[in-house]
């Protein structure tokens, strides 16, 4: 039987998933944060300028901490990624469960990684377009 993307995204999920929750736990355990173990922006760091990326660890802490609203302001591809990639567990996990009698499993399509695309720059962009203007500086 050939895997399918859908398949090989699903295996994917369920690994993202366990691995976060080793990560969660073992952060609990050890009263840290995710910010305290990774690494602030280099790029921001050496040259003062936004990559499209900054925002993305505080914006995780901030959605696992059950903090959505919060994590959007930081960065919205972290509450787009995980509103895609939960309903793509969930809805394949009720079609595999139901072996395929409830057929709601979403499917995978590349406008999806075009849309995150479209995210990253437009959160960049306007990030340093604010700080080159006026001078509005965004916690990197």
């Amino acid at each position: 039987m050939k895997k399918t993307t859908e398949d090989q995204l699903y295996v994917l999920g369920w690994s993202i998933l366990a691995l976060t929750v080793c990560l969660a736990v073992f952060l609990n355990v050890l009263h840290l944060s995710l910010s305290d173990i990774l690494p602030g922006c280099i790029l921001y760091r050496f040259t003062g300028w936004y990559c499209p990326g900054c925002g993305g660890t505080r914006a995780l802490s901030a959605l696992l901490s059950g903090h959505p609203v919060q994590s959007f302001l930081y960065h919205p591809a972290v509450d787009y990624v995980g509103i895609l990639c939960g309903w793509f567990m969930v809805s394949q996990t009720i079609e595999r469960v139901s072996q395929g009698r409830i057929r709601i499993g979403m499917k995978y399509h590349d406008y999806y990684l075009w849309i995150l695309l479209a995210i990253l720059i437009l959160h960049c962009g306007i990030r340093n377009i604010l700080k080159l203007l006026w001078g509005i500086e965004i916690p990197a």
